[in-house]
């Protein structure tokens, strides 16, 4: 998914991170 790209925020990297896993 590219939600890091979406929430550019510390939030949006860790919930990329999240749901990438």
């Amino acid at each position: 998914m590219k939600i890091s790209v979406i929430g550019a925020g510390s939030w949006g990297t860790a919930l990329a991170m999240m749901l990438n896993d």
